[in-house]
């Protein structure tokens, strides 16, 4: 899990599939609470402060996962590749971004984002020797709300109360707007990506 942050998502994916989990974090607070966080898990769990260039040519992984992260990286192109490097023949990575660039706005910039992505954008940056197991669009309802301020409240950062509202009734709300639009647009994409057998 690369840039794992305070571990947000973490709690969510490690199911007993996993064999071992590896942490990459640039940050050195976040890094150092994950180690004590997960220190004593039930599985094997090691934690490496910096980008994945940090974690050593010799070093590969059946899964590579890039949560809200992509976006944070000038060079997004070479960060893939980093990716494909590290990761064994038939292995996964798995990227959530932002979508569509006309929603970039001045939280985008705030929080580090160098741009927001479409289907195409994103998959332009994959080569031949991955195979694109999915890219969908998730979270329709919250696309029409940041819409809705994009155009109209034109907030730099969200209310604790607008928070609490995207979790509470949007994000459930967009699991059934999400099917009946069949993915065609959302705030974020999601893309699954398999590496070839000898690749």
């Amino acid at each position: 899990e690369v840039g794992a942050g305070p571990g947000n998502f973490t709690s969510y994916l490690l199911t007993d599939r996993a064999r071992s989990w590896t942490f990459v974090e640039p940050d050195p607070a976040f890094a150092s609470k994950l180690a004590k966080s997960y220190g004593d898990y039930s599985l094997p769990v090691e934690v490496f402060q910096g980008t994945i260039l940090n974690v050593g040519n010799s070093r590969s992984f059946d899964s590579i996962i890039y949560l809200d992260v992509l976006e944070h990286i000038e060079h997004d192109d070479k960060e893939i590749q980093h990716m494909i490097d590290h990761l064994n023949p038939g292995g996964f990575i798995i990227i959530l971004c932002p979508a569509f660039n006309f929603l970039y706005s001045p939280f985008d910039k705030a929080i580090g984002h160098y741009r927001r992505y479409t289907r195409t954008s994103l998959l332009k940056l994959f080569p031949a020797s991955l195979n694109i197991r999915r890219a969908v669009y998730l979270d329709s309802t919250g696309f029409l709300a940041s819409a809705a301020n994009k155009l109209m409240l034109k907030q730099s950062y969200p209310s604790q109360g607008q928070v609490k509202f995207w979790d509470r009734l949007l994000v459930p709300c967009s699991r059934f707007t999400d099917i009946v639009f069949s993915r065609f647009f959302g705030r974020s994409i999601l893309v699954v990506a398999q590496k070839a057998n000898g690749a």
